[in-house]
C-alpha cells in the first residue's frame, strides 16, 4: 500500500497544481491518440475502398452498417468520405481536449480555426467555437486567486459570472468599496500560467 501511495502521490499533486508533467502527458496522450486514429484511417480507407491500380471492387458492408446494395449511403464508399468522416471524429475530439489544456493550446487552435486554406473544414467548424466560447473559469477558484492577491478586501461586490472569457483570462465586474466606482478584474485562468508571467489579477 505505501509504494502505491508514494506512486500516485505525484500524480495526484500535479493533477491538482497543473503541473507541467501532468500537462505533458495530457499533450503527449492527446498526440498518440490523434495519430493512432489518423494510421486507423489510412488503413480502413486501403481496405474498404476500390483500388485504382487492380480495379478490384472491396466489399464495404461493415463500414455500412448493413447490405451494400440497401444502404443509403450510395454505391461506393470512397476514400474520401472515410477521410471526411475521421475529420469530424477527429475534430471533435481535439476540441474536447484543448479545453482541457488551454493556454497556449487555445490560442493555436484559435488560429487553425481561421485558416481553412489549408486546415479541413471539419476542424475550421469545431475549433471557431473557441474564438468567442472560450471555458470559464469556476467562481470558487477566482475567489480564491483574488484573496491570494490581497485586493478582494477592496471591493464591495464583484460579479461571479464573468463578461468576458478568453484563452488567457476573464473579466469580472466589481464595485470599489471607498469610491462605490464600478471597474474591471482581469484574472488569468491558472491553466495560462507561464514562466513569464506570475501575476493572476490586474485591474
Amino acid at each position: 500500500i505505501g509504494k502505491t501511495i508514494f506512486l500516485v502521490l505525484p500524480y495526484v499533486y500535479n493533477k491538482m497544481n497543473y503541473g507541467v508533467i501532468y500537462r505533458r502527458f495530457q499533450v503527449f496522450a492527446v498526440f498518440v491518440i490523434f495519430v493512432t486514429r489518423m494510421k486507423l484511417v489510412r488503413w480502413r480507407a486501403a481496405k474498404y475502398t476500390k483500388s485504382e491500380d487492380d480495379g478490384k471492387d472491396t466489399n464495404v458492408s461493415s463500414l455500412r452498417g448493413g447490405s451494400a446494395s440497401t444502404s443509403h449511403f450510395g454505391d461506393d464508399i470512397t476514400a474520401e468520405d472515410i477521410w471526411e468522416a475521421n475529420y469530424e471524429i477527429n475534430a471533435r475530439y481535439l476540441y474536447s481536449s484543448i479545453l482541457r489544456l488551454r493556454g497556449l493550446w487555445t490560442k493555436t487552435a484559435q488560429y487553425l480555426s481561421s485558416r481553412a486554406d489549408f486546415v479541413p473544414i471539419a476542424y475550421v467548424r469545431e475549433l471557431s467555437k473557441l474564438q468567442d466560447e472560450a471555458p470559464e473559469t469556476p467562481w470558487d477558484d477566482v475567489h480564491k486567486m483574488l484573496s491570494k492577491a490581497g485586493i478582494l478586501e477592496h471591493f464591495s461586490h464583484v460579479e461571479q459570472t464573468p463578461i468576458a472569457s478568453a484563452s488567457i483570462g476573464q473579466v469580472h465586474i466589481a464595485r470599489l468599496k471607498n469610491t462605490d466606482d464600478d471597474v474591471v478584474i482581469k484574472v488569468q485562468h491558472p491553466h495560462a500560467l507561464t514562466l513569464l508571467s506570475d501575476d493572476l489579477v490586474s485591474l
